[in-house]
């Protein structure tokens, strides 16, 4: 089972080299974000506060880096029956902007089977 992903950020995104390579424009270097936004009243553990849980449409860190502008992107595909504030549940594996995975997520709260 997936992990649940928390908010603020408490888990890591993967982000792979996008945009235009030649001539080189956006996102040409992979890089590491954080999630960001979340449930603000339904956490997923008790450690260090607790973290919101990410749902759907919730957004990622920033990520500026050279020749690439600082954007985010929201979560688009996430758990299909598990709700949060009525809106989807994200996991590990799920992504932002349809390419930006989740990497990292709880250690002892899971959404749904694989």
């Amino acid at each position: 089972m997936p992990a649940v992903a928390r908010g603020d950020a408490r888990d890591a995104v993967n982000v792979p080299s996008h945009g235009n390579p030649s001539p080189p424009t956006g996102c040409n270097s992979p890089s590491v974000i954080r999630t960001d936004t979340c449930s603000g009243n339904v956490f997923s553990n008790n450690d260090s506060g607790g973290a919101g849980v990410v749902r759907k449409a919730d957004i990622h860190v920033s990520h500026p880096s050279p020749g690439c502008p600082p954007h985010v992107t929201r979560l688009d595909s996430y758990s299909p029956n598990v709700f949060v504030n009525d809106r989807e549940a994200g996991r590990i594996g799920d992504t932002y902007g349809g390419n930006h995975f989740i990497a990292t997520g709880s250690g002892n709260v899971f959404v749904n089977g694989t």
